[in-house]
């Protein structure tokens, strides 16, 4: 279920039962009065990959990725930043600044070896599962601008599990399916667009 807020009150609640909930409760997603777990949706999943960007290892563009399935609790999620591989960073000058789509590993690619190195996924449990990218400016998550990244895109399409993929607009949170976060993406790259 979801928490929600009284308007006579900061304190959070659940929505189930309307116990006041602490913070740690908040962090486990469950409530410990009525035990109804909070909803795994987009709002949840933002959270989640806005805490993932905040870490991030690039100084150029925070960001985040959160890969889950809603249906599936037990298969957890995975969470990815754009970051250098590893041993190497992002030491913030002009130089790296420049070439940071070349250099780091973008929070898509990030997140979606982790959650195809988890010991409890196959194929089979992949087809409800949803992605979700976020910038992050000063802690905060802010709009990005319309698909644009060719090199995710073109990931997300082919590993072909994906049933939406989320981008965080001025207007809220939007769903595309991968196809037309691939096609837009193509698109808006004045890259050619050819499919069957």
């Amino acid at each position: 279920m979801s928490w929600i807020t009284w308007e006579d009150s900061d304190t959070p609640c659940c929505e189930e039962c309307g116990g006041a909930l602490e913070e740690e409760d908040i962090d486990d997603g469950e409530c410990p009065y009525c035990e109804h777990p909070r909803k795994w949706d987009e709002d949840w999943a933002l959270e989640r990959a806005t805490e993932a960007a905040v870490s991030a290892g690039c100084a150029k563009s925070k960001r985040g990725v959160i890969i889950w399935d809603p249906t599936n609790r037990d298969l957890g999620y995975a969470l990815g930043q754009n970051s250098p591989p590893f041993p190497f960073i992002c030491d913030g000058s002009e130089q790296c600044r420049g070439s940071c789509n070349k250099l780091a590993v973008h929070a898509e690619q990030a997140a979606l070896l982790e959650w195809l190195g988890r010991e409890n996924v196959n194929s089979m449990d992949l087809r409800e599962c949803e992605l979700l990218h976020v910038k992050v400016v000063d802690g905060e998550a802010v709009p990005s601008g319309p698909p644009s990244c060719w090199q995710c895109s073109r990931l997300i399409s082919e590993v072909g599990f994906f049933r939406k993929v989320w981008l965080l607009h001025e207007v809220g949170l939007k769903a595309y399916t991968p196809y037309e976060f691939h096609l837009l993406t193509l698109e808006n790259c004045g890259l050619p667009a050819i499919s069957y």
